[in-house]
């Protein structure tokens, strides 16, 4: 794709494979020696970070982007990095087998365009044929929840016996920012937390998803 770039690629390590889908919204890089998950990752090959479209966007502005994985690969999980501090992440998931998907919104007053780049990693399909994805569907943040007044959070489950290898979150407003995104600690499921900051805009509404193998 001539949209992207394709940042490295080869034969996946257990470790390489935990840097990667272990990665928060903002950074794609965490590695943690988790013995599962390590397990799991054996035999995978064509690990490729993908790297999408540097992407404009002005204050006030919410804009989308998205990193796509090469035919015959999927998706493990994905990010986004940002220029500014004040460029915050509403959205962050798989929108199919291949995409992975960024909304941000510029909350700054700077005068000045701002960039974003989103990423994708991605391994061959044939090395994981049980990988798959899933979504609690609507959540709710906002006006109080047990978090907090506008604050919420939420966990998508993989099936049991099966590990999250990445997820994130789709926000239905670009005033939700997302706080957290994280793998749970049984290796089970992808949790995030969110703040909607528009209490004007409450209750509304996000979903968790999950990437499993």
């Amino acid at each position: 794709m001539s949209s992207s770039t394709y940042i490295r690629r080869g034969s996946c390590g257990r470790f390489r494979l935990l840097a990667a889908a272990f990665g928060m919204a903002g950074a794609l890089g965490l590695a943690v020696a988790i013995p599962g998950v390590a397990s799991a990752a054996s035999g995978v090959t064509g690990y490729t970070v993908v790297q999408g479209s540097t992407t404009a966007i002005t204050p006030g502005q919410t804009v989308s982007a998205d990193a796509q994985c090469a035919s015959g690969q999927v998706v493990l999980s994905g990010g986004v990095s940002a220029h500014s501090p004040l460029t915050f992440i509403n959205s962050s998931y798989p929108t199919d087998a291949r995409t992975w998907h960024i909304v941000v919104t510029d909350t700054g007053v700077e005068t000045y365009t701002e960039h974003f780049t989103p990423y994708a990693v991605c391994v061959d399909a044939a090395s994981v044929p049980g990988i798959y994805q899933v979504n609690t569907g609507a959540q709710t943040v906002g006006p109080d929840t047990y978090y907090g007044p506008d604050i919420a959070a939420a966990a998508a489950y993989c099936n049991s016996g099966d590990l999250v290898v990445g997820g994130g979150v789709q926000s239905a407003d670009p005033s939700t920012l997302l706080t957290v995104s994280r793998p749970t600690t049984d290796e089970q499921a992808w949790e995030v937390y969110v703040h909607l900051t528009n209490a004007g805009h409450a209750p509304s509404t996000y979903s968790v998803y999950s990437v499993c193998i």
